[in-house]
C-alpha cells in the first residue's frame, strides 16, 4: 500500500489488469473522506486488488459514486427497468436512438409515453405492461455503448444496442498508450472499448509544455519553488510554498488544464510564522461562529500538528468553497482537509423550530455569545459559543424539555470564558 493512501473510503468491484477478472478492489484516498452523499471531482484515487495487490491510480469523476451534480447527466432510460418521467431521455429496445419523453398518459387502464426523437418526429408507445418493480437495479438510467463510451463512469450500468445486453462499466485499462474502457455483460464476457479519440490523453510532452506555460500566470516566487512532471494525464507536482492560498493559486491552474486527468499535488505548506494548535483550532471556530453563510449544517473541526480538519455538513455545495477559501487564509495552516456531507435543507417548519430554538437559546447566553441553531436529518444542532458551562447547560434544558419531536438535540456550543 502506498503510504500516502492511507484511508480505505470504500471498495468497488473491478477489472483486475492481472488477475484478468473482476475482482473486489479497496479504494483508498489521501484523506479520510466521507461517501455520504458522493464525492467531489479531481480527488485522486488508489485502487488495489483485495486478492493480488495489484494498485491503479484514478479519480473521483471517473466513478458513478462522484456526487450527482458534478457528472453528465445522459443517462438513458428503458422501459421495463426504468420509472419513467417526463423530461427523461429514454430508449426503446432496436430504436435507432434514443428520444425524451414528452407526456405521460393514462386511460382505462392503458399507460402511454409520447417521445420526442428531434427534429419534429414523434413516437407514442404503450408501456402498460413494462412498469419495473420497485426495486431498480439503475434508477439513474443507462448508458448507450458503443456511442457513449467516451462519457460512461466506473461503476455506470450499461446497455450495449448492437449485442442488446445490459452489463456495467468495471474499469480503465491501458493497452501502450490507449485507454480502454472495461465492461462487464450480463452473460459474464468482458470487453475492452476503445475510448474516442477526444477522451484519449494527451501525449506527455505537450502536456509538459501546457503546464509550464499555465503556470507562468504564477509570481517567480511561486513558480520556482515547484517540480512537476506528467505522465499519462497525471500530473505530478512537488514543492515548499509559505501559505495554503499560494497552493490553492497553483492547484486552481492545474484544474484549468483539461487535458489532464487529475493531479497528486504533493506541494507542502511551510509558514513563515508559527501558531500553536490551540491558537488555531480557536481561529477556526471564530470562522464558522462569524460567517453569514447560512448553506451549512454543522461543523467539527480538529487540529493537529498545524493539520486543520474540518466535516462540514452543507445544503448547498456553495458552502464548501466558501469556507476552503476562509480557511486556508488563516495563519499557520499547513494542510486543510473538507469532509463534505451532504444535508437535506430545511422545510418551512423546521425552519420555524430552528427560529424558536435561537430565540431560546439567546435568552440564556451573554451579549457576546455567538449561537447558531440548524437541522440536520430531524436532528437540532446548537452550535458557536457561550460564555460558561452553567450557560451551555441552561440553553441545553430549556431546548430540550419543549415537545420539538425530535430525534435528537446534537449541542456543540463550545465555552470560551
Amino acid at each position: 500500500m502506498n503510504k500516502e493512501f492511507s484511508y480505505r473510503i470504500t471498495e468497488e468491484s473491478l477489472f483486475c489488469r492481472r488477475c484478468q477478472m473482476q475482482r473486489v478492489h479497496g479504494v483508498y484516498a489521501e484523506e479520510a473522506y466521507s461517501m455520504h452523499g458522493g464525492l467531489l471531482p479531481k480527488i485522486p484515487l488508489l485502487c488495489e486488488c483485495d486478492f493480488c495487490k495489484t494498485q491503479f491510480l484514478a479519480f473521483s469523476q471517473e466513478f458513478a459514486f462522484v456526487q450527482n451534480e458534478c457528472i453528465d447527466q445522459d443517462y438513458a432510460k428503458i422501459p421495463g427497468k426504468n420509472r419513467l418521467f417526463p423530461g427523461n431521455w429514454i430508449y426503446l429496445i432496436g430504436a435507432p436512438r434514443p428520444g425524451k419523453i414528452k407526456r405521460i398518459t393514462t386511460s382505462h387502464g392503458v399507460k402511454n409515453i409520447t417521445i420526442d426523437f428531434g427534429y419534429g418526429t414523434e413516437q407514442t408507445v404503450d408501456i402498460t405492461e413494462q412498469d419495473p418493480t420497485q426495486n431498480e437495479e439503475s434508477p439513474r438510467g443507462y448508458r448507450l455503448l458503443p456511442a457513449q463510451c467516451g462519457e460512461t463512469l466506473i461503476g455506470d450500468n450499461i446497455y450495449h444496442v448492437f449485442r442488446h445486453m445490459f452489463g456495467k462499466a468495471i474499469g480503465m485499462v491501458q493497452d501502450v498508450d490507449i485507454d480502454k474502457l472495461v465492461v462487464q455483460l450480463e452473460n459474464g464476457t468482458i470487453l475492452f472499448m476503445t475510448l474516442p479519440e477526444e477522451c484519449q490523453p494527451l501525449p506527455n510532452i505537450r502536456l509538459q509544455e501546457t503546464v509550464k506555460g499555465k503556470l507562468q500566470d504564477l509570481s517567480p516566487r511561486i513558480r520556482d519553488s515547484i517540480k512537476f512532471e506528467v505522465r499519462h494525464g497525471i500530473l505530478q507536482a512537488n514543492g515548499i510554498v509559505r501559505s495554503l492560498a499560494d497552493r490553492r493559486k497553483i492547484q486552481t491552474i492545474f484544474n484549468s488544464i483539461k487535458a489532464l486527468r487529475g493531479t497528486i499535488n504533493h506541494i507542502k505548506v511551510e509558514p513563515e510564522k508559527f501558531i500553536s494548535d490551540t491558537e488555531l483550532l480557536d481561529a477556526v471556530h471564530k470562522v464558522f461562529e462569524n460567517t453569514r453563510n447560512k448553506d451549512f449544517a454543522y461543523y467539527k473541526p480538529s487540529v493537529n500538528s498545524s493539520k486543520v480538519t474540518v466535516k462540514i455538513g452543507y445544503y448547498k455545495e456553495s458552502a464548501i468553497t466558501h469556507f476552503e477559501n476562509e480557511l486556508e487564509n488563516l495563519q499557520g495552516v499547513q494542510e486543510l482537509t473538507i469532509l463534505p456531507e451532504f444535508v437535506q435543507e430545511p422545510t418551512a417548519e423546521e425552519c420555524r423550530k430552528m427560529r424558536d430554538a435561537e430565540s431560546i437559546c439567546k435568552s440564556q447566553a451573554g451579549k457576546d455569545c455567538k449561537i447558531r441553531v440548524t437541522f440536520a436529518e430531524g436532528r437540532l444542532v446548537l452550535s458557536g459559543r457561550v460564555n460558561s458551562l452553567l450557560q451551555k447547560r441552561l440553553i441545553q434544558f430549556q431546548i430540550v424539555k419543549f415537545p420539538w419531536n425530535l430525534a435528537s438535540v446534537e449541542n456543540n456550543l463550545r465555552i470560551v470564558p
